[in-house]
C-alpha cells in the first residue's frame, strides 16, 4: 500500500513538473475523449501517461475548466487519477472532488494542488487518485455526476461510454 501511495506521488509530482501540455490553451484546442499518450523518463522506470479530457466549460467569465481522466504506469504499477485544471481570473482553491456514481457519493481530496499566479489570471490544478472501488464503479456505472466547484455536472451516456472503454484497457 504504501509502495503504491509513493508511486502516485512521485508520478504526480513528475507529471506537474514535466509536463507543460496541461495549460489551458492546449487543451482547449484538444477533442473531448481523445486519448493522448506520452512517456515522462524517471530514474526508477519510465512513467507511460494516457490523458482523455472528459469534460471541457470554456469561455467568457468562467474561464478554462477541465477535468482530465489520467492513466499512470510505472513497472506494472497502474494507477488511474482525476485532475481538474482551471485558468482563469479568481481563485477557486479547487481541493475536492465528488462523484456521485449512479447513487453513490465519493469525496476525493488533493491535499496539495498545483496553484499558479499568471499575468492577469491563476491556473489551478488538482489530482484525484481513483481507487480499486471507485474504478469497478465507474466501469459499471449508468450515470455520473461530477462536482469540483459550485455546480455539478452530469456525464452524458457518451462521456460514460468514452470512460468505461478508457478505464476497461
Amino acid at each position: 500500500m504504501i509502495k503504491k501511495r509513493l508511486f502516485v506521488i512521485i508520478s504526480v509530482v513528475v507529471i506537474l513538473l514535466a509536463s507543460s501540455c496541461t495549460t489551458a490553451d492546449k487543451l482547449e484546442l484538444t477533442p473531448l475523449y481523445k486519448v493522448k499518450s506520452h512517456v515522462v523518463p524517471n530514474i526508477k522506470g519510465d512513467i507511460n501517461v494516457e490523458e482523455m479530457i472528459i469534460h471541457k466549460d470554456v469561455g467568457m467569465g468562467i474561464g478554462s475548466n477541465f477535468v482530465i481522466l489520467t492513466y499512470l504506469e510505472m513497472v506494472g504499477e497502474e494507477t488511474f487519477v482525476l485532475y481538474v485544471d482551471y485558468t482563469g481570473g479568481y481563485w477557486k482553491f479547487i481541493e475536492k472532488l465528488q462523484l456521485k456514481i449512479d447513487d453513490e457519493f465519493f469525496t476525493l481530496t488533493d491535499k496539495d494542488p498545483s496553484r499558479l499566479v499568471l499575468n492577469g489570471g491563476v491556473e489551478e490544478r488538482a489530482g484525484f487518485t481513483l481507487s480499486a472501488e471507485i474504478v469497478e464503479k465507474l466501469k459499471n456505472c449508468s450515470t455520473l455526476i461530477l462536482q469540483y466547484y459550485v455546480d455539478p455536472f452530469t456525464m452524458d451516456a457518451e462521456a460514460i461510454s468514452n470512460i468505461k472503454a478508457f478505464l476497461n484497457r
